[in-house]
């Protein structure tokens, strides 16, 4: 819990006006991207595919939508879907390809918020 605590403790202390532009600048553009990445790889043919697994699972509340779909579905399944969408043309969110931590949260962020 070590890193998970200290990653925790420094959202929580900072605010976004404590955030130089360099790093609101390089943010934008790592989601614009994502997004970009969630848009193509929703016309996919495994994007079809987690369209389809998303809108028959469903999760039984209309919450929040599926990039390019449209169609409303729980939280945690557009998630999984715009999620996947993102992941589907493998281009990497990050320079090391050590992980790849912009789809998930971005796609977890887009399904709260809405």
């Amino acid at each position: 819990m070590g890193v998970t605590k200290e990653l925790c403790n420094f959202v929580y202390k900072n605010k976004f006006t404590d955030l130089d532009d360099k790093t609101i600048n390089s943010t934008k553009t790592a989601i614009l991207n994502i997004i970009g990445c969630m848009i193509a790889g929703y016309q996919t043919r495994i994007g079809k595919l987690h369209t389809e697994i998303a809108k028959d699972m469903g999760g039984g509340r209309d919450q929040s939508t599926i990039i390019g779909d449209g169609s409303k579905v729980s939280i945690p399944l557009a998630t999984y879907a715009n999620g996947n969408f993102g992941f589907a043309l493998d281009y990497e969110d990050t320079v090391l390809y050590i992980a790849h931590p912009g789809y998930i949260t971005t796609s977890s962020v887009f399904a709260m918020a809405e």
